[in-house]
């Protein structure tokens, strides 16, 4: 049912009024006209399909559609990975000409950091 054109408020429909989508898979659409002029627009989606706030998607979307996701991801990851290899090989060659090795520690424990100050150490490679 089309909704006249309104010049002025009081002659806005007031009640329930239903409108028709033709397109399959859209939920019913229900649009309350209030007598100050506001609209309520409700969606009737069905109640049996619906799915809780924090489920995992992982378990709902269909395959075709994670693998489109995941075929997206993979290749933003690999552009990302990519486009920083320059700054990783700055890193790399900044460590060596500042003279500090990676290797693993056991004293005092295993995997002990052998910079003293790993922040200032930070801050001197950013800097180099």
């Amino acid at each position: 049912m089309p909704i006249e054109k309104a010049t002025r408020i009081e002659d806005l429909p007031t009640g329930e009024v239903e409108v028709e989508i033709e397109q399959e898979g859209l939920p019913e659409i229900t649009i309350e006209f209030d007598e100050e002029g506001g609209v309520t627009v409700n969606l009737d989606e069905e109640e049996d399909g619906e799915v809780p706030f924090d489920a995992n998607l992982a378990e709902v979307l269909p395959p075709d559609v994670l693998a489109r996701i995941s075929s997206d991801l993979m290749a933003l990851f690999n552009a990302d990975k990519s486009s920083r290899g320059d700054w990783e090989q700055q890193y790399a060659k900044g460590m060596d000409l500042l003279g500090f090795k990676i290797e693993d520690r056991t004293q005092p424990f295993r995997g002990a950091c052998g910079v003293q100050h790993p922040l200032l150490t930070e801050a001197i490679i950013q800097f180099q």
